[in-house]
């Protein structure tokens, strides 16, 4: 998992600016962000759309969050005491409320399904296959 997660970083990191690479480039000599910021990107063959991008890590991420609900996730729940597994749900609770204030995550929901809407993805039934 690991691996998917490293590639994954990579195809995300090529989401933050134009000209995304297929691969992670070379970080061995990262320029500084004074010297990225107001250059133009000339083209090179390398490169890949963002939508490529997106659909790259796609590909990589739903066979990875598959064995994550199917494997990991299951596997966790039987390693974990149940008292344990409660109290770890309490300090996510607290860190949720830390980050975002009290009510904050379901005022971020709201505010996710009011984007979902805007851009006509709410309506989950139309990505959902007829059996």
């Amino acid at each position: 998992m690991m691996i998917e997660f490293d590639e994954s970083r990579g195809h995300l990191r090529g989401l933050e600016m134009p000209g995304a690479r297929s691969s992670p480039p070379d970080r061995s000599r990262e320029p500084a962000q004074e010297e990225v910021e107001g250059k133009e990107h000339e083209a090179g063959e390398d490169e890949i759309s963002p939508a490529e991008d997106l659909s790259l890590f796609i590909r990589m991420y739903e066979p990875h969050e598959a064995r994550e609900d199917t494997v990991l996730f299951p596997a966790f729940r039987r390693v974990v005491a149940p008292r344990e597994y409660a109290a770890l749900g309490e300090d996510f609770e607290k860190m949720e409320e830390e980050q975002f204030g009290e009510g904050g995550f379901e005022e971020m929901v709201d505010r996710v399904a009011g984007i979902e809407r805007a851009i006509g993805i709410h309506d989950l039934s139309q990505f959902t296959p007829n059996v």
